[in-house]
């Protein structure tokens, strides 16, 4: 069995566009690609800016994501875990900041992520109302998506199912109440 990812080098952060069995998008992440272990994981690197370089040096080696150019990248997590990379090519000022995140896990449990990741998100709690009141008045809209609600922004990652991810601000931060407000 395997997956296939399209990854895209953004200045600074980085997309994942899942694949569904017959090559079309399944649903898009950022920042933190999760995957099953045992399982082969095809990767397709592109950028839409400058030259990056994808590596997690403890799951697979490096390639560039260069524009107008597809490179692939295979790899197989042969345990669970959490799994740092970092761009490997100078893509700006804020190179040092482009960090990712691969979590491998059981079966199971990246089945239940990814069912999760497919749906829309649910603002419809008091907190969230407030969350999403302070997100559109900021002009937040305008970057970023969150699928199932006005926000189709396409500049900046996408922010659907933020409150499941380990880190935030493309993995500078670790998410905490702190960080948050």
């Amino acid at each position: 069995p395997s997956i296939s990812i399209d990854v895209v080098g953004h200045q600074w952060w980085w997309e994942y566009k899942y694949l569904d069995s017959n090559g079309d998008l399944d649903f898009v992440t950022a920042n933190e690609m999760h995957i099953p272990v045992n399982t082969v994981v095809k990767l397709r690197l592109y950028s839409d800016d400058v030259i990056h370089s994808f590596s997690v040096p403890r799951l697979a080696g490096s390639r560039d994501a260069v524009p107008g150019r597809e490179n692939i990248m295979w790899f197989d997590a042969t345990e669970e875990g959490i799994f740092v990379g970092q761009c490997k090519e100078f893509c700006g000022d804020s190179h040092a900041l482009m960090k990712t995140i691969v979590v491998a896990q059981k079966t199971g449990d990246y089945q239940e992520w990814a069912k999760n990741e497919r749906a829309n998100q649910d603002i419809a709690s008091e907190e969230t109302n407030q969350g999403w009141a302070l997100f559109e008045s900021k002009g937040c809209v305008g970057c970023h998506t969150i699928r199932g609600t006005t926000a189709v922004g396409e500049v900046g990652p996408d922010l659907t199912h933020f409150g499941s991810r380990i880190t935030i601000a493309a993995n500078a931060l670790h998410k905490g109440q702190e960080d948050l407000t």
